[in-house]
């Protein structure tokens, strides 16, 4: 879907705690010794605080760093801190470059995380502007829903904010939202 859809959702679906997007997309790594190829996760800034993680150094992203136009940070994996950065406990500010752009470093994730699908190597916030361009830039949407929520309650929600992204987003014809427990989706 497109990351101006999640925005949408997230102002139309009141059974929802909180909705994050991801998007997974590969980047050479331009390391100290050698460059390497990675996997990056590029999340919106409440994505680890819905899972409840938290990082092991450093802090999480803040919310204005998930825009377009601010600075480039990062969290590293447990795995590409031990293998990249030599599990140094001062990585806090410490550079990593991707695809020749620079983010400073602000944290590095608990060891064993691991999101769904093959393992992410690094994170850096979405920052996608919620506006409608000419591709949508794919991203997945995870939710985390309200306690009591009903599943028919929900269902109905879905079907409605469906419904309104039907309304202006043709491309869509023939899909429905839907929303599984992530143990099932994963």
């Amino acid at each position: 879907c497109a990351y101006a859809d999640v925005a949408e959702w997230r102002r139309g679906l009141a059974s929802f705690e909180s909705i994050a997007a991801l998007q997974q997309t590969p980047a050479s790594l331009m390391g100290r010794e050698q460059s390497e190829r990675v996997l990056v996760g590029k999340v919106n800034a409440n994505f680890f605080p819905m899972l409840g993680v938290r990082p092991a150094l450093g802090r999480d992203f803040l919310a204005e760093e998930d825009r377009p136009g601010a600075g480039r940070v990062a969290l590293l994996s447990h795995e590409l801190w031990k293998r990249g950065f030599g599990a140094s406990p001062n990585v806090a500010g410490m550079t990593a470059a991707l695809d020749g752009e620079v983010y400073t470093v602000v944290g590095v994730l608990p060891e064993g995380f691991r999101f769904a699908g093959p393992a992410m190597d690094i994170f850096v916030p979405l920052a996608l502007s919620e506006a409608r361009g000419p591709r949508p830039a794919g991203v997945s949407a995870f939710g985390r829903k309200k306690p009591g929520v009903s599943d028919a309650a929900l269902r109905g929600e879905l079907d409605a904010v469906g419904a309104a992204i039907l309304a202006h987003t043709p491309q869509y014809k023939g899909w429905r939202l839907e929303a599984a427990a992530i143990g099932e989706w994963i």
